[in-house]
Formats: C-alpha cells, structure tokens, sequence
C-alpha cells in the first residue's frame, strides 16, 4: 500500500468529504479553512486568510457558528481513517488522554473554578498499522471539560459508567463500531493499545467478550483464579524465556511542576537490550467482579544492560496475542512499542498546529478549532513519518505529490540539473522537503524531526504559489 500526503486543498476535500454540517455553504468553508489550516498549521486563524477580509470573517463565523457541531465536523475524518484502514492485515487502535488549555484569560479562569485546571481534558483513539507503524488517521475523540474532584467522585459512586476512566472503555467500543460497522467493515484484525490506566478489569473482559485483539500495559499484579492466591508478576517460575529484542527509547524532554503536571526528568533518547519472557492462558479474577475470570497471556521485557543512572525498562504486557513463539512475542512488542505514536501524535498537535494559543473566547468555538486542527496533526505526523522512510524506497514521488509539487521542488533544490522526465523518487522529494526546513544530517541517523519537515513543506507551498503563477503567465 502506498502511503501519501496530497496537497492542502485535495486533503482537505477528502478529509472533511463526510462531515456532517447543516448545508452546503458551512461545508465548503470548512474545507476552504481546513485546507488553508493544512497549509499553515501554527498559523492563526487571521494569519491563513492571507489578507482575505471576506475568507477571514466566513473562518471566524464558521468556528463560532452554534449549528456547526464539533461531531458533526470529525465525522469526515473518522470516515477517512476508516476507508484508509481498508486493505490492511492489523489495525492498531492506539488510545491515550492529553490536555488542551485556553488562551482567553476569562475563559481559562472560568474553566479553573469549575475544576478543570488545564482546559479541556482530551482522549484520542488512533488507528495505526500494525505491520509498518505509519499513522493512518482518528477513531474517535473525546473532548470534556472536568467539573471539580468531589463532584467527579459523587457521580463515579451512582454509576461506574459515568467515571472519567470509563473513557477507554467506550472509546474502544466506538472505534471498533467504527471499523466494524457499516457497508464496508474492516476485514483485518483489530488491535487495542494502551498504556497503564487502560489496566481496567472491566475492559479487559470486554475485550475477551468482544473478540478484540488487546495489548496493554499491566498496572496492576493482579491475583490468579486458579493458582491459591498467586499473582501475576509474582514470579517467573511459569515464564518462558524467548529471546531478546533491541528497543529504542525516544528521547523525552524535562517539564516542571505546574497545576496541572508533575515534575519530570529530561530522557535523551537510548537504545535498551531486553529479555523477553512470556506465558500463556492464565485466568484472573477481580473480587468487586462477578462472572467467570478473564484469560489473559502476559509478555514481561526486562532490560538486560541498564546504563548507570538510567531507569531500567520494563513493560509488563497483557495480550490475547498468541504469545508461543519468538516471533509471537516480538509481535505483541512491536505492537506496544507503536504506543509512542500517539505521544508523538499529542505533541505534534499541540506544538505544530499551537492549538494552546489561540484567544478564542467560549468553549465551543474552542472545541470545533480543537476537531479540524487535530486533523491537520495526523497530517504533520504522516509526513514526518514519510520523510523517515526507508533509504532504499524507489516510490516514484507523484505517489505522494502532485506535479506542480515534484517540478517545483526540482527547480528550487536542483537549479543546475535539467527537469527530468519521469517523477523522481518519494525518498529524494521527502529528504528534498527536508533540506528545506534546514536540514542537515550532522549525527549521520538519517532521522529528519517533524519541525524541519513541516518547515521544509511549508516553504515548498510558499514557492509554489510562484510557481503556478509564472505558469499562468506562459
């Protein structure tokens, strides 16, 4: 399957294809803004008009607009993650909860005192491939503002479905509904991937009655059903060793402490040697759950050669992957490690398209910015992930841009070199892009960051406009 990223205006019209708005009119400006967002994703809403008095009040009157629903707005993404999922072996639904805070003081101070600190609490639901790791588009989004911790608590007492952790359950359940449901359900397999918060006993029985695949991250040392009291991790006497895996650790910066986050230390980024043991249909209970226990196979990947000072890593893996093989367990590994994706996914989001500076003033208009910019992000990070593919990748690049795009680009980063006949390749065009943004390979990785890459991209877009109108002029 060939990957690609389409310019601007044709991504816009195929993302936002199935939105659901109230007529024709809001349709076309919001993929008229969509597209003009793609193209400058950090800049305002004001700065992508380009001087345009008539486009810029038509962006602000859409965004404030009561009738445009922020579900309505993602039903046109969710649409085209699930037609890009078709024709893939496994899909990964990668979840996670990050925060979006507001720029508008008011606002972010009326948000304070209902209990929500940050803004808007936000759980995204990512479908990734599971064989190549590339970031196909959002499932599901769940946006909310928190109401204070007591009256969080009172209502987790009268009904466990309304607790804040119920999310990943029901994020699971919509995008499977997403990928299974309606004319054309995916036939691959499907893959939930979460991290520790997701070890919810509740959730991994769904996952057993529903018959979705699950890889998450254990929390808990939860007590066996058949083995007097024995926990999980207790030992290692029932694990099979199966081998080692090289495992790279991204590099993570430092924050400090804040309202609304703890202290972190900076991780630079490391390459960590694991042993990999496993073992296989181990029934477990929870006391609080009634009904039959929930079988689950546990991966454990321990680093072998920990650095001085480093923390050692360890993840404890529960699966229903099969977990028999080297290569089984490699599997359920690989797929975790995807996990990062969404990290990388939140950070790309909120850093590239700067959706925590934008000073508008109520929360729904907030929340429709919040729905289209996310969109913009999974672009970002499918051309980051494009730009890094591998050296020996001969696509020809009129796979991932269009003509206009490829010649351009030629003219400006081969000006002694005749135009060639036939599109050079995607590898060439996406190091090309990255050359633009300022890139140079000085540690010899060959990684380009998503920073130079969106740099590199958005200068190829300014040239463009040039381009075209020098053609024009023929």
């Amino acid at each position: 399957m060939t990957e690609s990223v389409s310019n601007a205006t044709t991504w816009a019209t195929a993302t936002f294809a199935a939105s659901s708005l109230p007529d024709r009119r809001l349709h076309e400006r919001l993929v008229r803004y969509g597209g003009a967002q793609a193209e400058e994703p950090a800049a305002t809403t004001s700065a992508v008009c380009k001087g345009d008095s008539a486009a810029r009040e038509g962006a602000y009157r859409f965004l404030e607009n009561p009738r445009v629903r922020p579900e309505g707005i993602e039903a046109g993404p969710v649409a085209k993650a699930k037609a890009d999922c078709a024709g893939r072996n496994v899909v990964l639904m990668i979840q996670d909860t990050t925060s979006a805070s507001v720029k508008y003081r008011p606002l972010a101070d009326e948000i304070r005192s209902a209990g929500s600190p940050t803004g808007f609490m936000v759980h995204t639901t990512l479908a990734v491939d599971g064989e190549t790791g590339y970031p196909i588009g959002i499932l599901d989004q769940q946006r909310w503002i928190r109401v204070p911790k007591a009256e969080r608590e009172k209502v987790a007492e009268e009904s466990a479905a309304l607790k804040e952790s119920a999310r990943w359950q029901n994020a699971a359940m919509r995008s499977t509904e997403v990928l299974a449901g309606g004319d054309a359900p995916f036939a691959g397999r499907i893959v939930s991937v979460a991290d520790p918060e997701a070890d919810i006993y509740s959730l991994l029985r769904w996952h057993n009655e529903a018959h979705v695949g699950f890889v998450i991250r254990s929390k808990h040392n939860r007590a066996q059903a058949d083995a007097a009291g024995l926990r999980i991790w207790d030992s290692l006497d029932s694990f099979r060793f199966l081998g080692t895996r090289e495992i790279t650790i991204p590099q993570r910066g430092g924050q400090g402490v804040s309202i609304n986050q703890k202290e972190r230390a900076p991780r630079p980024k490391r390459t960590a040697q694991t042993e990999l043991w496993a073992c296989s249909q181990i029934s477990i209970v929870d006391p609080k759950a009634e009904g039959k226990p929930v079988v689950v196979n546990a991966v454990l990947v321990r680093e072998s050669n920990r650095p001085d000072g480093e923390e050692p890593l360890q993840w404890r893996l529960l699966t229903d992957q099969p977990v028999e093989t080297p290569q089984d367990v490699f599997r359920v590994v690989r797929y975790y490690e995807q996990r990062w994706t969404i990290e990388e996914f939140h950070k790309t989001w909120k850093t590239g398209c700067r959706v925590e500076t934008r000073p508008f003033q109520d929360p729904e208009t907030v929340e429709r910015m919040l729905v289209i910019t996310a969109a913009v992000g999974i672009r970002l990070i499918q051309l980051h992930r494009l730009a890094n593919a591998a050296d020996d990748n001969d696509t020809p690049c009129d796979k991932v841009m269009d003509e206009d795009e490829w010649r351009c680009l030629w003219a400006t980063v081969e000006p002694n070199a005749p135009m060639p006949s036939s599109p050079p390749t995607a590898h060439w065009a996406f190091r090309s892009i990255a050359k633009l943004g300022g890139w140079y390979d000085t540690k010899k990785t060959g990684r380009v960051g998503w920073k130079t890459v969106w740099r590199g991209w958005f200068k190829l877009q300014e040239y463009l406009v040039g381009w075209r109108a020098a053609r024009r002029l023929r």
